[in-house]
């Protein structure tokens, strides 16, 4: 008899329907972007896939900076660029939009190379950082860089 109420009990408990929504709840506030590194030979473009799985609009604003590892090869943003940066070299449309909750939008990356570049890589980030679209409690904000590698065409010579 008591075998059969603990049977009873854990079926009873495994049946349980769970509730309306469980597993599918959104955050609050998120931004996915894809690909998180892009590569450009020489001038070209490159579309980024940016996503706001959020239940709230943002504002998202897009700007180009300056990319340098430390010494355990962790990317930082740096204000002024290296001299093989390619950050004047990209150009980034558009350069604020707002992302509704649960849409997509495609961001545009171009390179143009100047005129006697060093051959070889040249890095840059694009910078996405969001902001709450209406005011509302406290703001939170997020950034994401995405990593440009411009590959200037040319022979590469060693130095000793």
């Amino acid at each position: 008899m008591r075998r059969a109420t603990l049977a009873f009990v854990a079926l009873t408990l495994v049946l349980v329907p769970a509730p309306a929504g469980a597993g599918t709840t959104r955050p609050p506030l998120g931004l996915a972007v894809t690909p998180a590194r892009v590569a450009l030979a020489g001038t070209g473009k490159a579309s980024v896939r940016i996503t706001n799985p959020g239940v709230g609009a943002v504002v998202v604003d897009v700007a180009r900076a300056g990319l340098s590892l430390d010494l355990r090869g962790r990317p930082h943003v740096v204000a002024r660029p290296g001299l093989r940066a390619a950050t004047s070299w990209l150009t980034v449309r558009p350069g604020r939009f707002v992302l509704p909750a649960g849409a997509t939008r495609w961001l545009t990356v171009a390179s143009r190379l100047p005129r006697h570049v060093e051959p070889g890589d040249h890095d840059a980030l694009v910078l996405l950082t969001t902001r709450p679209w209406r005011s509302a409690g406290v703001a939170v904000r997020m950034r994401i860089g995405v990593v440009v590698v411009v590959r200037a065409p040319g022979r590469i010579v060693g130095r000793p």
